[in-house]
């Protein structure tokens, strides 16, 4: 062995962590000239239109139009379906209670379910997704003008081993854009680092009802959490279905990019 084999490469130096976990390419808030952005692509073909139920119910409105010796009532519903519609990634029943749980890796499956419309976006479902998780950070994005609606809510997650506060405590990290920059105040060996970016995450939440959404309000940093449900691809078309953004979920825990959930059921533990 020469004197150069018996030296550790500069892969393998200890380094800072040092990385951002972010949508680098369906960024809203990267502008649209950006290199790094390509093409929206087109919208998948739909073959259900979901509207939330409590936006069906909520939007049933009644006009009353006076005239000369007449009235009439009108009253507008949404023709969208409900939830129900939509598969039921995990029934009830999978919902854990265990919050060792959170030592576990995410299940992630393939999946058969169909695109489907929620206004005046196209949800394509890519896997089904089961995830306890401990919530290091959140974000609202509820006022964000692009995808609040949609998406209102981020969260910094991690599980596994770095589930646990000793780990927890050696990262610094802060969520913005749409993202989370992830560092540490001194070099780490990169078996860290890999171990850093495989047990975390920063998830986009997409919920499936009204009662989701409550929910999502009432998280706090410090909870562990059960979620399931699907990964999802989203994109907005205007009046003639045309693309005009897309967000794509990861489907890997190694690569820098975020997941979209389309949280059916969560649970806190």
């Amino acid at each position: 062995m020469s004197e150069n084999d018996s030296q550790p490469s500069a892969r393998d130096a200890p380094k800072q962590i040092d990385f951002s976990r972010y949508d680098p390419i369906d960024n809203p808030y990267i502008p649209p000239t950006t290199p790094d952005k390509p093409p929206i692509p087109p919208p998948p073909q739909i073959v259900q239109t979901h509207q939330p139920q409590y936006a069906k119910y909520a939007t049933a409105v009644s006009i009353l139009i006076a005239t000369i010796g007449a009235g009439f009532f009108f009253t507008s519903v949404y023709d969208g379906s409900t939830p129900d519609d939509v598969p039921i990634a995990y029934d009830e029943s999978s919902l854990v209670d265990d919050v060792s749980k959170v030592l576990d890796e995410p299940v992630q499956k393939t999946t058969t379910a169909q695109p489907f419309k929620r206004n005046n976006f196209i949800i394509t479902p890519r896997a089904s997704y089961d995830i306890t998780a401990k919530i290091l950070s959140i974000k609202s994005y509820e006022s964000a003008p692009i995808d609040g609606k949609i998406r209102p809510y981020d969260l910094f997650i991690s599980w596994g081993g770095m589930s646990d506060d000793s780990f927890i405590s050696q990262i610094n990290f802060k969520q913005y854009n749409r993202g989370t920059h992830v560092t540490t105040p001194e070099a780490v060996e990169p078996s860290f680092h890999n171990f850093v970016l495989s047990q975390t995450a920063n998830v986009h939440l997409t919920s499936a009802n009204k009662s989701i959404l409550d929910q999502f309000r009432q998280l706090r940093t410090g909870q562990v959490i059960h979620m399931t449900g699907y990964l999802i691809d989203i994109t907005r078309v205007n009046s003639n279905d045309e693309p005009t953004w897309y967000a794509g979920t990861s489907l890997s825990r190694t690569d820098f990019d975020c997941e979209n959930i389309y949280v059916q059921r969560i649970k806190n533990l």
